[in-house]
């Protein structure tokens, strides 16, 4: 809708009657928070604040209606107006209020958060604790196991120099003895 600054319409108030509501706003558009959620257009948003008194008219039909006039009666956009701003600052302090609800709930939140990450960080590092323990004890098992199979290693080479050494000194007591059995 077309708006007027400075610009006096001239139009009868008596004729008020075909421009619905000039000269009282029965009714005001509600504000509600959606119309602010998207990218803002302030024609559009007040197009819809003075709906109640254009309708839905067009900016050529407005102009039509209010240069045929004698006066223009700034009341009824006054009322309008002024009850936009009570709606404004209502949905102000409920934005506000929601937004110091969500800023305790994130504050707790973040605080459970932490304290989880501690929790997790004395987890990790009682895990990374016991896992090096037991990385210490397989590297003591593992050299143990290869001691101990070195130690194998070295009493089968004693015990086959053993073998060997009877089987040499069974055949020398039989090359002395004479005997070929």
């Amino acid at each position: 809708p077309l708006f007027w600054l400075g610009r006096q319409p001239r139009r009868k108030m008596e004729d008020s009657r075909q421009m619905r509501g000039f000269s009282s706003v029965i009714s005001t558009y509600d504000l509600m928070i959606d119309d602010f959620q998207q990218a803002f257009d302030p024609k559009i948003f007040i197009g819809k604040l003075t709906s109640p008194i254009f309708g839905d008219a067009t900016d050529d039909e407005i102009r039509k209606l209010v240069s045929e006039g004698d006066n223009f009666d700034p009341r009824p956009y006054q009322t309008m107006f002024e009850k936009g701003i009570d709606q404004l600052i209502a949905l102000q302090k409920k934005v506000d209020e929601e937004i110091r609800i969500r800023i305790s709930e994130t504050k707790v939140a973040e605080a459970d958060h932490k304290q989880q990450l501690k929790e997790l960080h004395h987890k990790f590092h009682s895990i990374r604790t016991k896992f090096q323990q037991l990385d210490q004890r397989i590297s003591r098992v593992s050299h143990t196991a290869v001691r101990t199979g070195q130690q194998l290693e070295a009493k089968d080479m004693i015990k086959r120099k053993t073998d060997d050494s009877k089987i040499v000194i069974k055949q020398f007591l039989e090359f002395n003895t004479g005997d070929p059995s």
